[in-house]
């Protein structure tokens, strides 16, 4: 049977942001993730909890990536 790797992650600080601001910012963000690395992802990237996110990648090194590029689209998106 394979392995899945399942993301989940929270935007830090998200209570002092604007919440409209955020929303948009974030739905854009993990919309973007999910076209770039659309191949690896088997359940895409979903906000869950408004400032919360989700979703299943078919191997390691596929979730690795989406997560380092997450971190680093983060620190111009927010």
């Amino acid at each position: 049977m394979p392995n899945y790797y399942v993301v989940m992650a929270d935007v830090i600080a998200s209570r002092s942001r604007d919440p409209q601001q955020l929303m948009r910012e974030f739905e854009n963000l993990v919309g973007t993730a999910n076209t770039v690395f659309s191949e690896g992802i088997l359940s895409p990237l979903t906000i869950t909890l408004g400032d919360e996110f989700q979703g299943v990648l078919s191997t390691l090194l596929d979730a690795v990536k989406v997560l380092i590029w997450l971190e680093d689209a983060r620190t111009w998106a927010f």
